[in-house]
């Protein structure tokens, strides 16, 4: 046995600086492991709130992530070199839209049957929906590093919930913090919504500080829905919209990729949960923790698991497939998120995806991301089925913007007059 740790990690430094020269902006990647060093790379996504930075105090449990970090990394590359190739269709299809359909036809493996036979959680009964006459009250669960991106835009959208007698919550989780980090808060208005306690994040594995979050906002008994935002997104519908959707479709939604099935479908992070799916989760934490977290975890852990038990349950336990959150997972010749992809073309937005539109390509680990759009491009946004939109960065949106997000414009008609459009940007 004492030959055997030598041997795979130098099989693993081999395979993973082979991997590297297929992709130039990697190149340094092997080398990187084999100094023992994390930092931020080309695709590492910038809010690095779980992206395996590790800090000068970082701890042993943080070090034992880093190689499961690059373990994971290197799989997906290999899923995403098959991906890439032209005219091959593997498991997840290519951003072109050339999936196998049979996928869908596929049988279950073995461990998919077991999420949903099991007596400790798929067969368990479904926890009863909120009354029908209470108010639709939303906890906003935030994963941010030492800031939130666009910290104006958020604010006022928040004060405007409040004036209109909205009730809600926000709890935000800060990796980049002590003591796990050594960053200082930098977003005041949002000071008040941080959550002391932290757990170990990194990327693909914050499902533990999902479920910290979400422990307890359900402690709150008024709370109807809980929903996952990241620090760099922005919200592109008035809350009152966002209730009133919620409050006629009560139902979890989540942005689902049933051609993935490694390990089972997945679905984006950006989600929400109604409040018998969210205790379910909390009161069966620990079958969860066991079970759930596998590969891309935040993915993984959250919808398959209500898939497994709707199969069971039929209506009583379904969940509603659908995308709140824009997110352009297609415009980048690296992209492979066959699903995920279609959101690009869900949202009438030329202006975006313009090349006028500062922006960096969607790779295999992050989507596109915008460094400045301009006020069409954000009108095509609030005009969108979206409810919130990622991957913005920290000054992209002029803070006169924010006056858009005072009605819901997918209803308006598309003659406004070029009067009325401009008071909308005062």
């Amino acid at each position: 046995m004492a030959f055997a740790r030598p041997l795979a990690a130098a099989l693993f430094v081999g395979r993973c600086s082979a991997l590297a020269v297929q992709d130039p902006e990697h190149d340094d990647f092997g080398r990187r492991i084999q100094r023992g060093v994390v930092g931020a790379t080309a695709d590492h996504d910038p809010m690095s709130l779980q992206r395996g930075q590790v800090f000068s105090n970082a701890t042993l449990e943080d070090m034992g992530a880093v190689n499961t970090e690059h373990l994971l990394e290197a799989k997906l590359r290999l899923q995403v070199g098959d991906c890439l190739k032209n005219g091959d269709v593997s498991d997840h299809g290519h951003a072109s839209g050339a999936a196998n359909p049979e996928v869908f036809n596929r049988p279950w493996t073995h461990d998919m049957h077991m999420i949903q036979d099991s007596e400790e959680w798929g067969k368990k009964p479904p926890y009863d929906e909120a009354k029908a006459d209470q108010k639709v009250k939303v906890a906003f669960l935030m994963f941010a590093n030492d800031h939130i991106d666009n910290e104006d835009t958020w604010a006022y959208w928040l004060e405007q919930a409040s004036a209109a007698d909205l009730e809600f919550s926000v709890y935000v989780h800060a990796y980049g913090l002590p003591p796990r980090g050594n960053s200082t808060w930098k977003s005041p208005s949002f000071a008040p919504y941080l959550f002391q306690q932290q757990v170990r994040t990194t990327w693909c594995q914050m499902w533990e500080a999902q479920m910290l979050l979400l422990e307890k906002a359900v402690s709150d008994s008024t709370i109807t829905h809980f929903l996952m935002v990241s620090s760099d997104s922005v919200p592109v519908k008035p809350m009152k919209y966002i209730y009133s959707e919620l409050s006629s479709r009560p139902r979890s939604k989540f942005c689902a990729d049933d051609y993935w099935r490694k390990p089972w479908p997945r679905a984006e992070t950006w989600s929400v949960l109604r409040r018998g799916d969210a205790e379910f989760f909390v009161e069966n934490k620990k079958f969860g923790h066991s079970h759930f977290r596998r590969d891309c975890e935040e993915e993984t852990g959250w919808y398959f698991p209500l898939k497994a038990r709707w199969g069971n349950y039929g209506q009583e336990a379904a969940v509603d497939k659908e995308c709140i959150m824009f997110t352009n997972w297609k415009d980048g010749e690296k992209a492979c998120k066959e699903e995920w992809s279609k959101n690009a073309d869900k949202c009438n937005c030329p202006q975006l995806r313009s090349a006028a539109t500062e922006s960096t390509p969607a790779g295999f680990k992050h989507p596109v991301i915008y460094h400045k759009v301009p006020a069409a491009a954000f009108d095509e946004l609030v005009r969108s089925s979206f409810w919130f939109a990622r991957k913005l960065s920290d000054g992209a949106l002029d803070s006169s913007l924010k006056d858009m997000l005072h009605e819901n414009y997918t209803k308006q008609k598309p003659n406004v007059t070029k009067h009325r459009r401009w008071r909308i940007f005062r």
